[in-house]
């Protein structure tokens, strides 16, 4: 998906998981902002 969203003129890309390895990939495939829900409240950090 994320590389999709690239492919579709996304200029801002937000992943969201619980591991930072898959956050990790994340990054490498594309996502050009990286949260982990279970350190960090998504909505707060999204704004």
């Amino acid at each position: 998906c994320l590389q999709i969203a690239r492919a579709f003129g996304a200029s801002e890309i937000i992943a969201v998981d619980v591991q930072d390895d898959k956050l990790q990939n994340a990054k490498k495939l594309g996502a050009t902002h990286t949260v982990n829900a279970a350190k960090e409240n998504v909505a707060d950090r999204i704004r």
